[in-house]
């Protein structure tokens, strides 16, 4: 049951189309702007190889910052969000709002994925948040990661276009933004009363990922019911041979670590990377990129990833 928190959790800091080229799982990293130095010694919570801890809050991360206009309501495409948007449900698959439109700038000690939200309900076609009502944030959000009671770093942000919610690096532990009541909903999805427009700055203190060696180290341990019924659902009619594939590859892992690892590599190996990628409609997308198709981008990989590791 913990390989799905794997699987959910290392995928938060996707970041979808617009002036950030998607990779597998994450985002590229914003450029900072040299504010804050180095970050200092010690800091090991770098690179592709950090994995969330596991603690409920992850997901298959969503928001798009290219394209134009906003939605916060209803379905659209994975490929079509539109600019700070950030809907209840989304579609894999679709065009892509690819922008140069300059989006956000961050003065930051380290270079990190960003992200607006995440989704954890998988439908068969896509993702759906859950609709709990986003809360005042009024001091820091709790952590289980270890050795990390405090905030990492902080990092400062400028919005140039607007945006439903706040763009935040994983694993955000609060935000202020002036006189504006900042709200954290599903996912850690932070937010504002309003919309974040052109011009507006905010600062995010987080407490950054954990590292490969740390989450390999970790034992499986106990997941509450609540969390394991949010991380491991699947659609009924979610084809069984998914399951089965995913068993041949996990055969030789022992731990939930290594199911996840094992899953990640072998979609490395036998899928190539393509922004023109599209799947049969009335299929479920995860099967799909898995059995039929060659070639896919970031939210194929990652939608795939997620729903293999909770069969």
């Amino acid at each position: 049951m913990i390989r799905t928190l794997l699987a959910a959790c290392c995928l938060v800091g996707l970041v979808l189309g617009g002036t950030l080229a998607p990779a597998i799982g994450v985002g590229t990293p914003v450029p900072d702007l040299g504010a804050g130095g180095a970050g200092g010694a010690g800091d090991d919570d770098d690179g592709d190889g950090a994995f969330d801890d596991g603690d409920g809050d992850g997901g298959v991360g969503g928001g798009d910052v290219g394209g134009n206009g906003s939605n916060d309501l209803g379905v659209d495409s994975y490929g079509g969000i539109a600019a700070g948007g950030y809907p209840r449900r989304a579609t894999v698959g679709g065009a892509l709002s690819l922008s140069d439109h300059e989006a956000f700038r961050v003065e930051s000690p380290r270079p990190r994925r960003w992200r607006l939200g995440a989704y954890a309900s998988y439908t068969g076609d896509g993702w759906a948040r859950n609709g709990t009502t986003p809360e005042p944030l009024t001091e820091p959000l709790s952590t289980t990661l270890s050795g990390r009671s405090r905030p990492r770093y902080e990092a400062r942000v400028t919005a140039r276009r607007p945006f439903d919610g706040l763009v935040s690096p994983w694993r955000p532990a609060f935000a202020t933004a002036g006189d504006r009541r900042v709200l954290v909903g599903d996912g850690r999805a932070l937010t504002v009363d309003g919309r974040i427009e052109a011009g507006d700055r905010y600062t995010v203190l987080t407490y950054g990922r954990v590292p490969r060696e740390t989450a390999a180290a970790g034992g499986d341990g106990d997941v509450p019911p609540a969390v394991e019924r949010r991380y491991t659902g699947l659609p009924e009619d979610t084809p069984a041979r998914l399951g089965d594939r995913t068993a041949e590859i996990t055969a030789d892992a022992e731990t939930s670590y290594e199911r996840a690892v094992a899953v990640e590599r072998w979609l490395e190996a036998n899928k190539a990377y393509s922004l023109d990628a599209t799947h049969d409609r009335d299929g479920d997308v995860a099967d799909e990129f898995v059995f039929e198709m060659a070639a896919g981008y970031c939210q194929y990989f990652a939608t795939a990833m997620v729903a293999m590791l909770r069969t």
